[in-house]
């Protein structure tokens, strides 16, 4: 069987449509190009974001203060950063968990970065999940220690009890009908 010539794909339509969001910004973060996935991820046209709104205006209001106090001094200072978890606000205001890379490169004489977003739904459920579990372990372990302490101490005072009232202990198994016998049952047989 002959190799199959591999589709050929505008370079466009393998813009507007990756699998992930596209963003083109200037350096204040005044958006110049947004690809049809981004737009479609959070509601928009590309033209009403297009000049029109910055990065930082799509963030929560945590992000903006994180983009202002880690993310633009970073990638001012290493030209990219890289797994940035942000969310960011769709349209209709509900916030959407995204991964973000960013590269600043020059486009002719104007520096500009460039931003691929990935949204992160499905692992920002497992990560809470993941949370939810293991404050629940820590509960179950906090609680199970706090049975044994409490074990511990009725132990503890039924053995005194059992010493100071001069009084022995044995039992049967009822299995097996073998017989247990405390140490002080020999002292007292």
């Amino acid at each position: 069987m002959p190799d199959a010539q591999p589709p050929v794909v505008p370079a466009q339509a393998l813009y507007e449509h990756a699998a992930c969001g596209l963003l083109l910004a200037r350096t204040d973060g005044t958006i110049l190009q947004a690809n049809a996935t981004f737009c479609g991820w959070l509601g928009y046209r590309a033209d009403e974001l297009v000049a029109k709104r910055r990065v930082q205006d799509l963030l929560t209001i945590g992000g903006r203060v994180f983009h202002q106090t880690h993310w633009a001094p970073l990638l001012q200072m290493q030209g990219s950063v890289a797994e940035l978890k942000l969310d960011l606000i769709h349209r209709d205001g509900h916030t959407v968990p995204a991964l973000i890379n960013a590269l600043r490169r020059r486009h002719g004489d104007t520096p500009c970065d460039e931003l691929a977003v990935f949204i992160v739904s499905d692992r920002h459920k497992y990560e809470r999940e993941l949370l939810l579990a293991r404050r629940n372990a820590e509960t179950a372990l906090a609680s199970q220690r706090e049975s044994q302490r409490a074990l511990g101490l009725a132990e503890a005072r039924l053995r005194l009890a059992l010493e100071s009232g001069r009084l022995h202990v044995w039992d049967v198994d009822p299995l097996t009908g073998q017989r247990r016998y405390d140490d002080s049952v020999a002292m007292l047989l």
